[in-house]
């Protein structure tokens, strides 16, 4: 829902500005489009209304409305020489003459007080993520400036009660019998909560994410033990993280009680009170808009409408922007201005030739997904291939499963196919590849019982302790353990760890909350697992390899993290070495190290741990041998959001083009080992001539073109093949890989060393 919101600062009184408002408006409607563009390049009251009389626009309605506006001014004027009034009833209904509408010009630019951009852009977005559990673990991917979230609760049930799922289809028929989640209805508030604080909201200084709850079932309420008195108290103390300013009140009360269903008088009044606080809120980002791109934005917006389309081609967009007069370099400016915004969807690292204009688009594949897995996982569809059935069982989609009937109408030929969304999915890290035609999707997994997590942990070593990862204030934001786990696989290419199973070689343990993985070159396994205010993280590693292998396993999570939360923009997701407390063996939680990891500070308490750090916990707190840079671990402390993953590159440079090729450089950087990239040559420096290796001997680009474009330009897989191909004959000396990946572990490149190791190995 768009709702364009237009003020101007003159220094008048408010009457003139409402009156000016409308004249704009006016002209708006009246003007054709690329008229109405150059009208709106104008961003300060003189330049626009000596515009208006060069163009002989000030005439009829027009001129009537900027009649009012000086008549207004006059009014709230402190001079008194009456000049104005003389000039403002010269100005006719009709065509008027042009000196009468010069003058009324002049006294209007002779209040301006100061020139100030005049428009703001409002725009009301709402993106429903519905009730499915592994939606909401992507959701938060695709909502980057959320001002308020609307929490829906079921006023039949009570809030410690366990929340049901059950899913229907598109004609409301049960396909699924209701099961119950894992979480009670209060731990999925707070959840949701932790959730929507850590999202950065773009606009003025000072500005949060605010929360209104509504009860739904109104009219069920007597089902239920629990009174709305109980459940408002209740709520209370959930929201108490929430500064007061932030949660939308109904009186003194925080619920919102409604029967939508079935609404009645009282339930109409609600509604109208909702719809009244939604719109007051609507103004929270404040954020100037250059006033260029609102007529693009229209434009747009009605072209898909009447073409009924929720990706747009650049073709396209550059025929409206042409219609418009505007420039390329503008083009792209608008681009990254809107989805920066979330109003359209624009990532051309991995979709050049398209935009999203609806930018849930997206998100409706995904939901469908889900849908279709609880049809394969509940027997609804018969027939399927073994391929389908491992959605429900191991979460693995493919680009051929998308094809299928079940995903008609969620993809867009020649536009956004099911690959491209696979390729967007990957790049947000929401699925990770397994082989050259499936991935797979942690959200899409089943979960375990926290109780029931012991069965996969491997027996306790006396060598080394779990890790712990603590969260600030024990907030975990929904997303992040999914968006590390794929990390893990992406990045630093761990895979599922498998065990034998009454003669069945099956996963060792793989859950959407608890996943085993296996080191890509070493006999090594840990285990994850997502508590409800921490990760733990489990080792299975002989104990020689303990003091290398624990820091490599911290640091790779800890980016692993840091890189889920760029990923969905999260602020204040970081995570801290943590082990378990022992203060409290009845209530687990965590206890994180002093500078001089000499002892343990609680985090519920702040005090002290008697007794020190053991050895299996020091292992963990080795010196870094996986190089993460601090840029990585440090970004997301701001309030602004981390648009590295999504964002396009600014179009103020000439050099960024959409249609550009990736530089040399950029194909020679590794950016596996941290959120910063790092560029292999000037990182090794010198022990490439160590190894004959000549990193500049091509020049143009050609040979490292063509191993880009073999690598569909993946950084990680484009630098190991550049290296085999090296080491096959193309150093100066003869080099095996060997002293490579040696070379490269001393100088502290383990990571892109496993890397290649891997490559080397599964070439082989």
């Amino acid at each position: 829902m768009c709702d364009p919101n237009f003020s101007v600062s003159t220094g008048l009184c408010e009457a003139p500005i409402l009156a000016f408002r409308q004249l704009t408006l006016e002209l708006i409607k009246a003007l054709p489009s690329a008229e109405g563009f150059e009208l709106l390049k104008y961003e300060d009251i003189n330049q626009f209304l000596a515009y208006v009389v060069r163009k002989g626009l000030l005439k009829g309605r027009v001129a009537k409305v900027v009649k009012e506006m000086v008549q207004a001014a006059s009014k709230g004027s402190s001079s008194s020489d009456g000049s104005e009034g003389v000039a403002a009833s010269s100005v006719g209904t009709g065509s008027g003459d042009s000196a009468a509408s010069t003058a009324v010009v002049s006294k209007v630019v002779a209040k301006t007080k100061e020139e100030k951009p005049l428009f703001k852009l409002q725009i009301i977005l709402f993106l429903d993520s519905g009730g499915q559990p592994q939606f909401h673990e992507v959701v938060a991917a695709f909502s980057h400036n959320v001002s308020l979230v609307l929490v829906f609760i079921k006023l039949n049930e009570r809030l410690d009660a366990l929340c049901t799922n059950a899913f229907t289809d598109e004609e409301g028929k049960w396909f699924t019998e209701q099961c119950p989640s894992l979480l009670t209805n209060e731990q999925m508030v707070v959840q949701f909560v932790h959730t929507m604080m850590c999202k950065p909201v773009t606009g003025s200084e000072g500005m949060h994410t605010r929360f209104m709850v509504i009860g739904t079932h109104r009219d069920l309420m007597h089902e239920c033990d629990e009174t709305l008195a109980q459940k408002n108290k209740r709520l209370a103390s959930l929201f108490r993280p929430v500064p007061e300013e932030d949660l939308v009140m109904n009186g003194n009360d925080i619920i919102f009680a409604v029967n939508a269903k079935n609404p009645d008088e009282n339930d109409d009044k609600c509604f109208d009170l909702i719809r009244e606080k939604v719109a007051d809120l609507s103004g929270a980002l404040d954020v100037d808009t250059p006033i260029a791109f609102l007529v693009l934005l229209n434009d747009v917006n009605k072209y898909a409408e009447e073409q009924r389309k929720k990706v747009v081609s650049m073709e396209e967009f550059q025929a409206i922007a042409g219609r418009l007069k505007m420039e390329r370099q503008s083009l792209e400016a608008a681009l990254v201005f809107f989805n920066q915004m979330s109003v359209w969807m624009y990532v051309p690292s991995v979709l050049p030739g398209a935009v999203f204009v609806d930018p849930q688009m997206p998100l409706d594949s995904i939901n469908r997904i889900v849908q279709y897995s609880f049809r394969v996982g509940g027997g609804a569809i018969a027939g399927l291939a073994a391929s389908e059935c491992r959605l429900w069982k191991e979460g693995v989609v493919s680009s051929e499963m998308l094809k299928g009937e079940e995903f008609r109408g969620c993809f867009v030929r020649g536009l956004f196919e099911a690959g491209d969304a696979l390729k967007l999915f990957e790049k947000l890290y929401i699925v990770a590849p397994l082989n050259e035609r499936e991935f797979i999707m942690p959200a899409m997994l089943q979960t375990v019982a926290e109780k029931d997590m012991e069965r996969y942990v491997p027996a306790p070593s006396e060598h080394v302790s779990p890790l712990f990862l603590h969260f600030h204030m024990s907030r975990i934001a929904k997303g992040v353990f999914c968006s590390t786990h794929t990390c893990m696989r992406s990045k630093y290419g761990w895979t599922t760890a498998y065990t034998m199973v009454k003669s069945k070689i099956v996963p060792a343990c793989l859950f959407r909350n608890a996943v085993r993985l296996q080191h890509p070159t070493k006999a090594v396994e840990i285990t994850l697992l997502h508590a409800l205010k921490h990760f733990e993280v489990h080792l299975d590693a002989s104990q020689a390899d303990l003091p290398i292998i624990c820091p490599e396993i911290r640091d790779m999570l800890m980016d692993a993290v840091d890189s889920a939360a760029s990923a969905f923009r999260f602020k204040n997701s970081r995570a801290s070495v943590a082990f378990q407390c022992p203060c409290s063996p009845d209530d687990v939680h965590t206890a994180t190290p002093n500078e001089a990891h000499s002892n343990l500070i609680c985090t519920l308490t702040g005090k002290k741990i008697r007794g020190g750090l053991t050895p299996a916990q020091r292992v963990w707190l080795g010196p870094r041998t996986a190089p993460v840079a601090e840029s990585a671990t440090t970004s997301l402390s701001t309030s602004e959001p981390v648009s590295s993953l999504t964002d396009p590159p600014s179009p103020s440079s000439p050099s960024s083009r959409m249609d550009e090729r990736p530089k040399l450089k950029e194909l020679y950087s590794f950016p596996t080992m941290s959120g910063a990239t790092i560029d292999v040559r000037e990182k090794v420096g010198s022990k490439f001539e160590d190894l004959g290796l000549d990193l500049l001997d091509d020049d143009d680009g050609s040979l490292v073109d063509q191993i880009a474009a073999d690598c569909h330009h993946k950084s990680a897989e484009t630098v190991a093949e550049i290296f085999k191909r090296w080491l096959r004959g193309k150093g100066k000396q003869p080099v095996t890989w060997r002293t490579l990946t040696d070379s490269l572990k001393s100088i502290g490149l383990s990571p892109l060393a496993s890397s290649i190791e891997h490559s080397l190995t599964s070439s082989s």
